[in-house]
């Protein structure tokens, strides 16, 4: 990096990605940072520059490099390696550390026994939240959230017709356990990874929930999608909504005909029974037509999207499906 960059990012201030730091900082304060970066995007660590971007330097640059890869090495596992340079800018000198996003995520430092974790929030490091430690953990590989268990929920807390007609009428490779013994089924679904042992308790998997859970919000707090109809075009007060809480499974009999919905197609029923106050009817033959303001197939394909790609670790929000006079709007946490 040159001498032009780095003013660059002094002149730019503090960012997401950029933190100064004098050298008086305590050794904790610069393994959070590095930790931070390393769990983020990565970025800067400016030692020498103070908060308003004023130069302060660096009394030995030599002694202070080595004091951050002995940090790197003593507190943050796993061990964060970055990249340095050395400057002189009016006539004093400043470290730069380069710190990569991370391959080994998550990084935690070691303070007081415990392993701690934290990211970068803006222009501030803050210790990670439950939600933002499950992502991290998630996107190294180290835990599939899918299959953590439903701590509230209990094997009756999932629809046994929805699991049977799940397993005996789908089309891959039949099954029918609705003559099974309890013991032998939840077997069978914690193969399956619908079921979780947790304490000495039989609970459902995340998965599971969303799948087969008769309350699915109930066991997951944030697993349902709501439905607005909004008066004007602006998201103000004026407005009508549906919350849909159902699994995704349909319920199906033994011909293969739905005899309940699960989410998509009552959160499609519900949006298409809105949608049919703009749409155009009309008869062709004794057939009744709808042309809906947006194509059907388009359409499921959007809820769809929104169901299989939300971020299910992000607890308290439903996915929303806001209906104005002028557009439709999906919003995936």
């Amino acid at each position: 990096m040159t001498l032009d960059e780095i003013e660059k990012l002094i002149d730019g201030g503090e960012t997401s990605r950029v933190e100064y730091k004098s050298e008086q900082e305590k050794n904790v304060d610069f393994a959070k940072q590095i930790t931070a970066f390393a769990n983020g995007i990565g970025g800067y660590l400016l030692i020498g520059v103070e908060d308003d971007g004023t130069i302060s330097g660096v009394k030995s640059p030599v002694k202070l490099e080595e004091r951050i890869y002995n940090i790197c090495s003593d507190s943050t596992r796993p061990v964060v390696t970055p990249e340095a340079w050395k400057y002189e800018i009016e006539r004093k000198y400043i470290l730069c550390f380069y710190v990569s996003p991370g391959f080994s995520k998550s990084y935690a430092i070691l303070q007081r026994g415990r392993e701690r974790y934290y990211t970068r929030r803006g222009t501030r490091t803050q210790e990670a939240s439950r939600d933002e430690l499950l992502r991290l953990f998630q996107t190294s590989g180290q835990m599939h959230y899918e299959a953590t268990p439903a701590v509230k929920g209990r094997h009756k807390d999932l629809d046994s017709g929805r699991i049977n007609g799940f397993f005996k009428y789908n089309q891959i490779n039949t099954i029918d356990i609705s003559g099974w013994s309890r013991e032998r089924t939840e077997r069978f679904l914690k193969n399956k990874e619908i079921l979780v042992e947790y304490r000495e308790d039989i609970c459902p998997t995340v998965a599971g929930s969303l799948l087969f859970g008769k309350r699915p919000s109930y066991l997951l707090g944030y697993a349902g999608m709501t439905i607005t109809k909004f008066v004007t075009s602006a998201r103000d007060y004026n407005y009508a909504d549906f919350r849909v809480d159902l699994p995704l499974m349909n319920l199906i009999d033994e011909q293969g005909n739905k005899l309940d919905s699960g989410l998509i197609d009552d959160a499609l029923e519900k949006t298409r029974s809105i949608l049919v106050e703009k749409s155009a009817v009309y008869l062709d033959g004794a057939k009744r037509v709808v042309d809906y303001p947006y194509p059907e197939e388009s359409l499921r394909e959007a809820i769809v999207n929104a169901v299989a790609h939300r971020d299910y670790t992000i607890s308290g929000m439903d996915i929303r499906v806001d209906i104005y006079p002028d557009r439709l709007e999906i919003e995936s946490p």
